[in-house]
């Protein structure tokens, strides 16, 4: 926060880490490009764009940023009034408040950075979409639900009702779905591979039929 050198020769260094990260973790293993495009495709990036990308970035934003950009970000965003101190632990609260005086008080404050907003762009009903990917050998199925937050009453009840799903071996998916026609299930988020010989159209209604007549109550 107050001795980060961020020169050019350390910029092109963590840049190609990054990249090779990017490489790593999303352009190359399979069905990655499907849940990536499921994750961002509802949000638009003129008035969402912190959700409308990935957080690692595209190889096109990467190649493109120069040192400039890092030092501005790093000027905007680094700063003690716009940090988060955790201190976990057993700990004396007077002697962690002096710490952190010690360490901190001199960095001084910048700016409030921008306020964050985001127009999602929803549209009622079921949403299709295909994703080709070159490196899945099996079709499979995303299914993504719009929910509420982590903080809302309902999310105890979601989180049961994922459970009641897709964990464990008596779970719904497993016992109706994946047993006869897929190969594995991804517990909340519904993401099935299809077994050979199965195709991606007759997953839905198998899914729809592992699920409980009604949610259940918290």
């Amino acid at each position: 926060m107050r001795a980060l050198a961020i020169t050019e020769e350390n910029f092109h260094n963590q840049r190609e880490t990054v990249k090779e990260e990017r490489r790593l973790r999303i352009d190359n293993p399979p069905y990655t490009a499907a849940f990536v495009d499921g994750m961002t495709w509802p949000f638009d990036s003129a008035t969402c764009f912190a959700y409308a990308h990935t957080v690692i970035g595209s190889m096109d934003d990467l190649n493109a940023a120069q040192l400039g950009d890092v030092q501005a970000f790093f000027g905007t965003y680094y700063a003690p009034n716009n940090a988060t101190l955790v201190v976990v632990g057993d700990f004396r609260p007077l002697e962690v408040r002096r710490l952190v005086n010690q360490y901190f008080s001199e960095i001084p404050r910048h700016a409030d950075p921008p306020p964050v907003t985001c127009d999602v762009r929803f549209s009622p009903g079921i949403m299709h979409r295909e994703v080709t990917d070159q490196h899945a050998n099996l079709p499979a199925v995303v299914r993504i639900y719009r929910v509420p937050s982590h903080a809302d009453p309902d999310t105890p009840a979601l989180e049961l009702l994922n459970i009641i799903l897709g964990q464990g071996e008596s779970s719904r998916l497993n016992v109706h779905a994946a047993d006869p026609v897929c190969c594995s299930p991804w517990r909340s988020r519904t993401r099935t591979l299809t077994r050979s010989g199965s195709t991606p159209s007759s997953r839905p209604s198998s899914t729809r039929s592992a699920r409980p007549a009604s949610p259940p109550r918290s």
